[in-house]
């Protein structure tokens, strides 16, 4: 079961949220975060303790009203590879920088492959309120 966390701070600091998958299963469409109000993205990070077992990448989608999870905009350049080297931090890269809407919603969603075998699987995207 995945479990989503996401924090707020009024202060200046970054908006974090999480997607964490602890046990071996497959990486659902699963929306893991809705803005508040409008803001940007500033980075995205992936780390599994487990690889996929075979040829898999995972992508977070920018879904805005009215869009189905993970039919949205890919926002990362080049999607997550789950079948490479565990235990270490994958920094995603953007085309542009993604904008959010208050109401837009992010998604991590399987790109290509299956990641049936990924655990310990923590997909990190931090965030600036514009």
């Amino acid at each position: 079961m995945a479990q989503v966390l996401w924090s707020l701070n009024a202060n200046g600091n970054p908006i974090v949220a999480s997607f964490n998958q602890v046990a071996a299963a497959a990486i659902a469409t699963t929306p893991f975060f809705v803005a508040p109000f409008a803001c940007t993205v500033t980075g995205a990070y992936c780390r599994y303790n487990v690889a996929a077992g075979a040829t898999s990448t995972v992508q977070i989608y920018q879904d805005t009203a009215g869009t189905a999870a993970g039919a949205g905009t890919a926002l990362l350049t080049t999607a997550f590879n789950m079948n490479t080297t565990t235990a270490t931090t994958i920094t995603g890269a953007f085309t542009t920088v993604p904008s959010l809407a208050a109401g837009d919603q992010l998604t991590v969603k399987v790109a290509s492959g299956s990641a049936t075998a990924s655990a310990d699987v923590v997909i990190t995207v931090t965030l600036a309120r514009t």
